[in-house]
């Protein structure tokens, strides 16, 4: 188990263009164009899958008010067990992320006590290895990226990192975009109603005036 930073990312992310970068590119493009964030959410976890040689994914987001994360983007065929579960904050690897703000890579979790072993129950999944990085905006940690058992029981790597750091960059962004969708859809609903308001109350005032 070892914690990485960023700094120690960057040393390993190359300089030519590579079938990986082009990917990256492809979905940071793809992010302008998004009309629906699930959808985009749940690209960015097929592409962790593939960019990290991952067996899967999934992307948490943190609710403050209840201090714990709920799971946001997964595989297909644990959505229906994943998203009605919630996972503490103050005991879990996905929590630590969240309070550190930092990455952190585990090797073997039946060695790390921050393993949340109660997802892997309710799924029948097996996790050996995690790697996850927090969702960041600004200094503020919106939520976490997990990727879970790098391929042939191989360790994650540095490079493995920045290729997850750059995807929860794009799922901040995407999440963010959300938020502030509805927000402004919120804020519409509500001078609409006010108008309603308003021009019932000019009506009721008016056919009083007219009535004797």
């Amino acid at each position: 188990m070892y914690n990485l930073t960023v700094m120690d990312v960057k040393a390993d992310m190359p300089d030519e263009p590579n079938p990986r970068n082009e990917r990256l590119a492809e979905l940071t493009r793809s992010l302008v164009a998004a009309q629906d964030v699930e959808a985009y959410l749940q690209a960015l976890v097929s592409a962790a899958v593939e960019l990290t040689d991952s067996e899967t994914a999934s992307i948490l987001e943190l609710d403050r008010e209840a201090d714990e994360l709920r799971f946001r983007a997964v595989p297909w065929y644990h959505r229906d067990i994943l998203l009605a579960i919630s996972v503490p904050v103050h005991a879990s690897a996905a929590g630590w992320v969240t309070q550190k703000a930092t990455p952190l890579v585990i090797s073997d979790v039946r060695k790390d006590e921050r393993h949340f072993r109660k997802v892997d129950e309710a799924s029948r999944f097996q996790t050996r290895s995690l790697l996850a990085v927090p969702l960041r905006q600004r200094d503020k940690v919106l939520g976490v990226f997990e990727a879970l058992n790098k391929a042939d029981d191989a360790h994650y790597t540095e490079g493995d990192v920045a290729i997850l750091e750059t995807l929860a960059a794009l799922a901040s962004a995407a999440l963010q975009t959300d938020t502030l969708e509805r927000r402004i859809k919120a804020s519409y609903n509500e001078v609409a109603e006010l108008d309603r308001l308003k021009s019932d109350f000019i009506a009721i005032t008016s056919h009083e005036l007219r009535t004797p």
